[in-house]
């Protein structure tokens, strides 16, 4: 399929226009998500952070989001045809939503239930709400993200730190739908992602083995790979596939290697013990390791056999770090993600801490590498009712 250059020209001078509004309108936001219950379920703010946990089978994890997120779920689904439609590209998101309802034949029958369970709940289109969950696999807007991963004794660090921005167009409005989402689906590992209302993927998250993990588009491959396959699968559900099954990075590429790949990225993936960078393109998976503890990820490959240049201001300013004569901590980190942020584009900043299943996150007004920074101890989140239920029989 071809990047759609109309479409993406189109859009880009409405993306500016929107971004600038939004930098325009300062900090000051109402909350975007009502608090509240449904069944297993809860949505709560934790200080400026909104928390959503939902827990059960596929369906059930679906109509959970559908009920507490809806209203947030409809203006997310409809907003790019709205886009379009102004512009005059209605064909343009027809094509797009073609291809990832193509995609989404490979996305599994657990995660196809959850997804028309939620469109259900929601009252939203399925087709629309398929084409939300694959954009990113068919359209590849040129824009980053950056990692810092650092591991013992770098830094006097006694354990994993992983520092990562989200930078991505929030057209004046999808920074104001991010959120933690806590899973906890029967039969599998519980999990957390930072991510965005309808978004039952992971772009960023870490379950309770304490496995961590970040995407960073890539643009160009030096193994002849097309930028997009539609023999993939969605990536967002392979990345989600990771923190259900997997316990460690090595567990981690073995289900990269196994997967079909929609496209380039490169995956930061960080244990409680060790990282890893995997390089991926649709025909091949490169793992880069750690250079004397430190691992800095940005949106090139870096390995010889997928590499097309080395230059990137963002990655030499994360490599520097290890030239730093100060400790390593999580607030150290959180002044190197503000100083690689991309302006209004850095909509997510966080830094995991896997050893001990905290996360440290900021969901405010972009750039919002500049905080402040929410520390969420996600153990409790993790607890089951029937491990509840366990501690207080024990007590007795």
């Amino acid at each position: 399929m071809a990047r759609l250059p109309v479409f993406a020209a189109r859009l880009g001078v409405f993306v500016v226009s929107a971004m600038l509004v939004a930098h325009e309108a300062g900090a000051a936001q109402p909350r975007t998500f009502a608090e509240g219950r449904w069944g297993d379920a809860r949505l709560e703010y934790v200080g400026e952070v909104p928390v959503l946990r939902v827990a059960g089978d596929p369906k059930q994890l679906g109509r959970q989001q559908g009920e507490l997120l809806g209203e947030a779920v409809r203006r997310l689904t409809g907003f790019p045809q709205s886009v379009a439609r102004g512009l005059g590209l209605e064909q343009q998101i027809d094509r797009v939503l073609e291809q990832g309802e193509a995609l989404w034949q490979r996305a599994g029958a657990d995660h196809s239930q959850e997804l028309a369970a939620l469109a259900e709940e929601a009252k939203v289109d399925l087709k629309l709400l398929i084409g939300a969950n694959t954009l990113m696999d068919v359209y590849r807007a040129g824009w980053g993200c950056s990692s810092l991963l650092v591991l013992p004794p770098q830094g006097g660090v006694k354990a994993p730190l992983f520092a990562r921005n989200l930078d991505f167009p929030s057209m004046g409005m999808l920074h104001r739908h991010s959120l933690v989402t806590v899973y906890l689906p029967n039969g599998k590992q519980a999990f957390a992602t930072v991510g965005f209302a309808g978004l039952i993927g992971a772009l960023s998250g870490m379950n309770e083995s304490g496995l961590a993990i970040a995407v960073h588009n890539v643009y160009r491959s030096a193994d002849g790979s097309r930028l997009f396959s539609p023999e993939g699968a969605p990536y967002t559900l392979v990345f989600r596939r990771i923190l259900e099954e997997c316990k460690t990075v090595d567990d981690a590429e073995k289900v990269l290697r196994s997967s079909p790949r929609s496209t380039m990225l490169n995956l930061a993936v960080c244990d409680p013990k060790t990282a890893a960078v995997f390089e991926i393109t649709p025909k091949t998976v490169v793992r880069r390791d750690p250079q004397s503890g430190l691992l800095p990820c940005t949106n090139h490959f870096r390995t010889e056999p997928l590499t097309t240049g080395l230059s990137c201001r963002r990655y030499d300013i994360l490599l520097a770090a290890g030239t730093n004569r100060q400790r390593m901590d999580v607030a150290l980190l959180c002044d190197y993600l503000h100083r690689v942020n991309q302006g209004v584009l850095t909509i997510q900043s966080m830094v995991f801490e896997p050893a001990d299943l905290r996360l440290h996150v900021s969901l405010t007004q972009p750039p919002v590498s500049d905080g402040p920074y929410r520390a969420l101890s996600l153990a409790p989140w993790f607890e089951r009712s029937a491990d509840r239920e366990q501690d207080k029989g024990r007590a007795h």
